[in-house]
C-alpha cells in the first residue's frame, strides 16, 4: 500500500524499495529488507511499519546485526514475543519483574472462558475478586481490540460476546 507514497520522491530519500508485505510471505519480507541493507551499505535499520511486522523485524535482527553489520534499532525476537502476547507480558511483569501488575489467565477455549467466569462469580461472592476481569483476545483483532469485555457476568451475555467474536 506504500508504493503510492509520495515518500519515495522525497529529497530526504536516497532510495524507494517496495518490500514484499509479511502477509504476503514472511521470508521475503526479511529478504527483501536484508538484500535492501546489503545493496546500499546501510549501517543502520530502523523499523517503523504495523504492529504485524515488529515480529518479523526483531526476528530480522540477528541475521541483519551479525551478518553485515547494521545497527537494528528495534526489540530482538524474545522481548517482542513477551511484549507481543497479554498473557505472556502480564506474567512478565510480575513474575520477572517482580512489578505489581493485574491477574492474568490464558484462555484458550469457550468452555475454559465459561469456567473462568463461574470461578470469578465465586470469588466475588466470597470478597475475593473485588473488581471485574477483562477477557481479551491475544491476536490482533481490528474489529474487537478495543472491546473492554467484563468478567465475571451472566452465561447468557458471556455465550453471547463468545459468539460475536467468532463472526
Amino acid at each position: 500500500k506504500f508504493r503510492y507514497s509520495a515518500t519515495g520522491f522525497s529529497r530526504c530519500v536516497d532510495h524507494f524499495e517496495i518490500i514484499t508485505s509479511p502477509r504476503d510471505s514472511p521470508d521475503a519480507y526479511m529478504d527483501d529488507i536484508y538484500k535492501a541493507c546489503e545493496r546500499h551499505n546501510a549501517t543502520h535499520f530502523l523499523p517503523v511499519a504495523a504492529p504485524v511486522e515488529a515480529i518479523y523485524d526483531a526476528e530480522l535482527k540477528e541475521r541483519l546485526e551479525g551478518k553485515l553489520g547494521v545497527a537494528h534499532l528495534h526489540m530482538d525476537q524474545v522481548l517482542c514475543n513477551i511484549l507481543d502476547n497479554k498473557h505472556t507480558f502480564g506474567c512478565f511483569l510480575s513474575d520477572s519483574l517482580k512489578l505489581r501488575s493485574p491477574r492474568t489467565h490464558q484462555v484458550t477455549s469457550d468452555n475454559e472462558a465459561r469456567m473462568y467466569n463461574k470461578l470469578f462469580q465465586e470469588e466475588t461472592e466470597n470478597g475475593k475478586l473485588r473488581r471485574t476481569m477483562i477477557l481479551k483476545n491475544l491476536s490482533y483483532d481490528p474489529i474487537h481490540r478495543l472491546d473492554l469485555f467484563q468478567l465475571p457476568c451472566s452465561e447468557v451475555k458471556l455465550d453471547t460476546y463468545l459468539t460475536r467474536i467468532r463472526n
